[in-house]
């Protein structure tokens, strides 16, 4: 899956969902930010919208405003509920909150994969 996203230089193109670490919004805007491990894209959608179009993959909803790409999960820390991306090439660790109501959702993926 693909979505028409535009960069910071203006280009238009095509970004490939695999690519995508997750996807979040701010509230009540029409506008979400697609997060690569090297880069942030603006796409003019909802959440909601983008939450249904991926619901039978691997992108699950772990707070009111963002989307995961369970694949691109590095760790997780039950205790504060953030799950830790880590971007490409970098030490840097980009992360995320998880709802307590989506908190099994991550936990069984991750005993899934081994990495709990």
């Amino acid at each position: 899956m693909q979505a028409p996203v535009i960069s910071d230089t203006g280009q238009a193109f095509f970004l490939d969902f695999e690519d995508v670490v997750y996807i979040d919004s701010e509230s009540a805007k029409r506008y979400i930010y697609l997060h690569t491990a090297s880069s942030s894209y603006q796409l003019v959608r909802t959440v909601m919208d983008l939450a249904a179009a991926t619901s039978d993959s691997l992108f699950q909803r772990v707070e009111q405003n963002t989307i995961v790409n369970f694949k691109q999960i590095t760790d997780y820390d039950p205790k504060q509920n953030i799950l830790y991306f880590l971007k490409s090439g970098e030490k840097e660790i980009n992360s995320c909150y998880v709802s307590r109501d989506n908190r099994s959702k991550v936990i069984k993926y991750l005993k899934s994969i081994r990495k709990y």
